[in-house]
């Protein structure tokens, strides 16, 4: 073998090799992801495919209610459904809090058959494009939606009603930007923001930036 040769394997082993590093830690990494929703009271964790209830910080799986594949419902501590969980394609859930008495009702309704109560087909980016049934109006949401992120030196707890958002970290106030349900909370070593769909559904980031 000559030393061209014995180079070009070298090289190839080598990549080979970090390549399957890199995969491995990809691996690590999305074996660690999951979906998590957190509302005044409650949180919902997906791990393994299916939901982790919390309620006032403790564990209480036992108020899920599992009606057909991936889809359930939530009880409040009078025993009245309170959250409509759908954990199939998508994570998906209706709080009774933010949407109008007839159209949780319907969706209810639907979740004590076993169905998932969407059957609006959407774009790529979450836009209905056909509503195949005829269904209550989501009305704009109300109330407000709590969330909290919680990372390496960082306890962020961000309260946001129809009207603004204010966000605390650590304890302290912390300045909100945005407007219109859509907020953002520059630091120094971090970066979040949440965003309160027309329908209330919300969605949250936080990037570190060091």
């Amino acid at each position: 073998m000559n030393a061209a040769h014995l180079t070009a394997t070298l090289l190839l082993s080598l990549v080979s090799i970090l390549s399957t590093a890199v995969l491995g830690a990809q691996a690590d990494v999305n074996a660690e992801h999951h979906l998590a929703l957190r509302g005044p009271g409650y949180a919902v964790e997906i791990t393994d495919g299916f939901p982790q209830i919390t309620w006032d910080g403790r564990p209480a799986q036992e108020r899920l209610t599992v009606t057909g594949p991936s889809v359930g419902y939530v009880v409040d501590d009078a025993g009245e459904p309170k959250l409509l969980l759908y954990w199939g394609k998508n994570f998906d859930n209706v709080d009774r809090a933010y949407v109008g008495d007839a159209y949780f009702q319907w969706a209810l309704g639907q979740v004590q058959e076993g169905r998932y109560w969407d059957y609006r087909e959407r774009d790529d980016e979450g836009h209905v494009v056909e509503q195949k049934v005829d269904v209550p109006a989501i009305p704009r949401w109300r109330g407000e939606r709590v969330v909290r992120l919680s990372n390496p030196g960082h306890e962020l707890r961000i309260v946001v009603t129809p009207e603004g958002a204010t966000a605390t970290d650590n304890g302290s106030p912390v300045e909100v930007s945005g407007r219109d349900g859509d907020y953002r909370i520059y630091a120094n070593d971090y970066e979040a923001g949440v965003s309160v769909k027309a329908d209330g559904y919300v969605y949250h980031y936080y990037k570190p930036l060091r």
